[in-house]
């Protein structure tokens, strides 16, 4: 061992161990009140004050109605809720888990009561915010475009929403259009939608249009500044048309 790994050894083995505190939130076993025991952790959130979300599957023997969100060790939602919104609608699952720093959430359900094209909806907490067959409301779209569905929605402490939608556009050629879309919320309420990039325009930099947008959790992120991080693959060559933007800036 030459000198400079003796001394790097040394001074690695002078640092303190910091000590580390494990607490169990939610485990298998654990009885949720009403409804039965965990048998499975689906997903999880925390933010920065120390408040946690926990979706869960428990030995319930209804299956549709034996998944639960247990939110600081508390029930909070379950499969087969009734919402206030849409008429007759209840949870029929739970897509995206989040929780911005005042501990509210924004998400996809997927809703059991609504016919089918109509059985999605984002809400924030449980207050509805934009359904599936609602007509998106920005100008960047061809007046009276749908929406067809939702993918994973983040949020930030200033109440906004981030997701990947799709659409149909009369304007754009396929029958179903990939948009980024955020939403802008007062207490529940939407109060603006701001489409920033949709199915076939071309992006910073580029030449080619956007074909589609990554849809999965890890795939996008959203700041509290309202920046959002997104991947998308372009019309050429497969090989070489991936991207990756912030905003509207190439990062790779």
């Amino acid at each position: 061992m030459d000198l400079a790994t003796r001394l790097l050894a040394a001074a690695l083995l002078a640092v303190p161990a910091r000590a580390q505190t494990i607490t169990p939130l939610v485990e298998s076993g654990d009885s949720v009140p009403g409804v039965g025991s965990v048998t499975f952790i689906d997903n999880i959130a925390i933010n920065a004050t120390g408040d946690w979300l926990v979706e869960a599957d428990t030995d319930h023997p209804d299956g549709t109605a034996d998944s639960v969100l247990i939110r600081n060790g508390v029930l909070w939602l379950r499969e087969g809720q009734a919402l206030a919104a849409p008429a007759g609608a209840s949870i029929g699952s739970f897509d995206s888990v989040n929780l911005n720093a005042s501990a509210h959430s924004g998400w996809n359900f997927f809703l059991d009561g609504p016919p089918s094209g109509f059985d999605s909806g984002v809400y924030y907490d449980t207050s509805l915010l934009i359904q599936e067959g609602d007509v998106v409301l920005d100008p960047a779209l061809t007046p009276a475009s749908p929406y067809l569905g939702f993918f994973d929605v983040k949020n930030n402490a200033n109440d906004q929403l981030a997701l990947i939608a799709t659409v149909d556009d009369a304007a754009i050629a396929a029958s179903v259009d990939q948009v980024l879309v955020v939403l802008d919320t007062a207490g529940g309420v939407l109060i603006a939608t701001d489409v920033r990039w949709k199915e076939g325009d071309v992006l910073p930099g580029q030449t080619e249009g956007i074909a589609t947008f990554a849809t999965g959790p890890h795939q996008s992120g959203f700041n509290e500044t309202g920046d959002v991080l997104f991947f998308a693959d372009l019309s050429g060559d497969s090989s070489v048309d991936g991207v990756i933007y912030l905003n509207g800036t190439k990062l790779a």
